[in-house]
């Protein structure tokens, strides 16, 4: 659940309130099609590694596009020294400083000046110097369903993080449809090498959702057994390899108490019989327009990588899988003669069929490149280094 969604949730919840008043007529308020266009400021200062600000706008509730992104704004992390560090634009909105050697002893916050020349500016904040993960564990379940869940380890032995929040990365390996022995071009039929080969692919997603972790009334700073997130086994993740890495960062106490309030109103199912959402209190302001609203909560944090890896070969189970998503990838003969640019278009070739008597070649099965190249799923033909 992104910060994104939890906004419109909350002004998806100002239109339920209002329409309590009018019983059961259909009433529709200027917030459907008001667009008030909050910015929305996402992520931390990570001196120890990439740091990624994303940037978005609030939207009307009746707006089913994507994500409205702020891509041309100007960022930089600056300290109460006067030293800053000026971030790059990358992808749509996404915002990026590489690991940098920062003062962890100084203040810092996020400058922010948009293309509406409006300028953010956070309060300053101290990076708070956390841990190491322990480790991070996974096991298959059997509950309602059999699952595969991770479980995470981690202390502080100066007793001083105490509020934590998590988030990881998933890189899982999968296959196209078919193998592709042949590609065609400048009108020949040419065998593909092994640098070409676009069977096997590599996918990583960040999740969206977030996980947070409170130790403030235990006596020692232990994250003990943290269930992080679970998925099912049938999951086609798992059929060959797949891959976590999950990113712990040291927040204060405060950040803990703007997370936690909307995590609560992210996932609060929105019933006319469910408490009002709170409102977070963010630490970012507009300074030539104080009237504005700002959602987010800047922070700054060294963050503790760990990756964890499951081999098809570790499961149990499952017996079966999900969808693979090439359930409708028919493949279709073509004859020699007719492998041209007009009978290729939009398609790959897989195999060279021959007669098993005679040994004639007969003609090539093709399919939609979509089924034949896995790129098309988002995925890279290169191989992560720290794959086995």
């Amino acid at each position: 659940m992104t910060l994104l969604s939890s906004v419109t949730h909350k002004m998806r919840w100002i239109l339920i309130c209002a329409t309590m008043s009018a019983c059961l007529d259909t009433y529709e308020t200027v917030l459907t099609k008001h667009d008030f266009g909050i910015l929305i400021v996402d992520g931390f200062f990570t001196p120890n590694d990439t740091t990624k600000i994303k940037l978005s706008r609030t939207t009307t509730i009746d707006y089913s596009g994507p994500p409205r992104r702020e891509p041309a704004a100007y960022i930089q992390i600056e300290n109460e020294q006067g030293n800053a560090f000026v971030m790059q634009s990358h992808d749509d909105g996404i915002y990026v400083l590489p690991p940098v050697n920062a003062d962890l002893n100084a203040n810092y916050r996020i400058h922010i000046q948009t293309p509406d020349a409006a300028e953010y500016n956070s309060e300053f904040t101290a990076v708070i110097n956390g841990h190491q993960i322990d480790s991070i564990t996974w096991s298959e379940e059997n509950e309602v369903d059999d699952v595969v869940a991770f479980h995470l380890y981690s202390h502080d032995p100066k007793n001083s993080t105490n509020f934590y929040y998590w988030t990881y990365d998933e890189t899982w390996e999968y296959t196209s449809a078919d193998f592709s022995v042949y590609y065609f071009e400048n009108g020949q039929i040419l065998p593909r090498h092994l640098t070409t080969d676009i069977y096997y692919c590599w996918r990583t997603l960040s999740n969206q959702d977030f996980f947070l972790g409170n130790t403030s009334s235990l006596e020692q700073d232990v994250v003990f057994d943290y269930r992080l997130t679970q998925f099912p086994q049938r999951a086609i993740k798992f059929y060959f390899g797949y891959s976590m890495l999950v990113k712990q960062y040291g927040i204060s106490e405060k950040a803990f108490s703007y997370w936690q309030m909307t995590k609560k109103n992210s996932e609060n199912l929105g019933t006319i019989f469910d408490a009002l959402p709170d409102q977070p209190i963010s630490n970012i302001r507009c300074s030539t327009d104080p009237g504005r609203k700002v959602v987010g909560y800047f922070g700054a944090t060294l963050v503790s990588n760990k990756r964890v890896f499951i081999s098809r070969q570790q499961l149990k189970g499952p017996t079966k899988y999900d969808f693979t998503g090439y359930e409708l990838c028919p493949e279709e003969l073509i004859n020699p003669a007719d492998m041209d640019e007009v009978h290729l278009a939009g398609k790959l070739i897989a195999h060279a069929v021959y007669d098993p008597i005679g040994g004639i070649l007969i003609g090539y099965t093709v399919a939609k490149k979509e089924c034949i190249d896995c790129r098309y799923h988002g995925g890279t033909i290169l191989k992560p280094d720290y794959w086995p």
